[in-house]
């Protein structure tokens, strides 16, 4: 891993949560030693008092650049003009609790360097100040995103059958096995939960038994199978104490093979063309309000599992957006931006919660064995005691004749 690799995405979430990812110029940090030297007469030389350590500066020219660069850099300025502290991830040097100081530029190069903006700024670290409401706060947050989620659905479904038009038994026919098909790759893929929790096989059971029933009745009744599709999407979210990552995968199998679909509305009959890409954007959305649901039901151990989870939820988010977005241009598809400001609010919300909690987690440290090491010593020696050895040895990946003798060369991978 080069130090290519070690660079985090740049980013800054303001006091109130709203994150903003930007661009920036050469890094640098600044701290000041609390010294004073003392001169005496006739003495060669000085005494010298260390009082330890200042404040830790991080100033940084941030680059907001694109055809909307003076609108996100409008809503930059609120967000630095709120009083308390803000989270830096710095590309450098890591997740910082910090504050704006001082004096903020703002230059928006309108004639040399037209489409962007730079702030000079200057975040100082907040590290002293005991916050007793972090619990508190990050539970509030997770208050917040299970809210998120339950109106993302409500509004989903009231938009889907406003949407939802079907004129001849030809199309609702047509219509019912798109929703068929859209079941199954569900099904398809929670299938892989079956057996974790006897609560959830029982739930699954139940919507395989009752979906098909559901589906015949869309014609009619719309909002029940896009309330059940969207529960059933769900439900491995949901599941207690099973790997975070894992969840993600199946999100991720289910939105990957859809962002291949090219909607054209010359070679659509017009109803089925908007009926479907209305079943499929609710299909895509609540698979993005799953992978964030997902993390406040998984137990996330480490500062860098939460970045990764934080950097897989965004990515994919981007693609499912730039996919609705082809796509109703393509469809002239009316669309109600409600879905996409309620998931919007999900997702920056889901990025607050996992920066915060981040910068609470153990960071990963890397190091090259110089000589053959009994793996009791150096895991007491790493995390003063052996509660941790079982823990250790799974994240090495280490094989039996390791388990006992670290050989020198091997490259070991802690959290503290």
């Amino acid at each position: 891993m080069s130090w290519e690799d070690r660079l985090l995405e740049a980013s800054y979430i303001s006091p109130s949560g709203i994150p903003f990812n930007f661009l920036y110029e050469d890094v640098s940090y600044e701290f000041d030693k609390k010294t004073t030297s003392f001169i005496f007469p006739d003495i060669d030389g000085a005494y010298v008092q260390d009082m330890g350590v200042g404040e830790n500066r991080y100033p940084l020219n941030i680059i907001f650049c694109g055809e909307n660069y003076d609108l996100e850099a409008d809503r930059f300025v609120k967000a630095l003009k709120e009083k308390g502290r803000g989270t830096l991830i710095h590309p450098k040097y890591g997740i910082k609790k910090v504050v704006p100081f001082g004096t903020i530029k703002r230059n928006d190069g309108i004639v040399n360097n037209a489409n962007q903006c730079i702030f000079e700024i200057i975040f100082i670290e907040d590290n002293i100040r005991t916050d007793n409401s972090l619990l508190e706060s990050i539970s509030n947050i997770i208050d917040k995103i299970q809210n998120c989620v339950d109106v993302y659905a409500q509004y989903a479904s009231f938009n889907f059958v406003k949407t939802f038009a079907v004129t001849s038994v030809g199309e609702l026919i047509t219509i019912r096995d798109i929703a068929t098909q859209s079941f199954t790759d569900v099904f398809n893929q929670i299938s892989y939960i079956a057996g974790i929790n006897d609560d959830y096989d029982s739930i699954l059971k139940l919507l395989n038994d009752s979906f098909i029933d559901t589906i015949n009745e869309i014609g009619n009744k719309p909002i029940n199978a896009i309330n059940m599709l969207m529960s059933a999407m769900l439900i491995p979210a949901q599941i207690p104490n099973y790997d975070v990552s894992s969840k993600l995968d199946i999100f991720e199998n289910l939105i990957n093979p859809k962002l291949k679909t090219k909607y054209n509305k010359s070679i659509y009959d017009a109803n089925i063309a908007n009926t479907n890409f209305a079943i499929d954007k609710v299909f895509m959305y609540t698979a993005a309000a799953g992978m964030c649901q997902s993390v406040i039901y998984s137990e996330i151990k480490t500062r860098d599992k939460a970045l990764e989870i934080n950097d897989r939820i965004n990515n994919n988010y981007n693609n499912i957006q730039k996919w609705l977005d082809d796509n109703i241009k393509s469809l002239s598809f009316t669309d109600d931006e409600s879905d996409y400001n309620n998931i919007l609010e999900l997702i920056s919300q889901t990025k607050n919660y996992l920066v915060n909690n981040a910068f609470n987690l153990s960071s990963a440290n890397k190091i090259i064995l110089d000589e053959d090491r009994n793996i009791f010593e150096l895991v007491s020696e790493l995390y003063g005691s052996l509660e941790n050895i079982d823990d250790f040895i799974s994240l090495n990946k280490l094989n039996i004749q390791e388990i006992g003798i670290l050989p020198k060369g091997k490259e070991i991978v802690y959290y503290l």
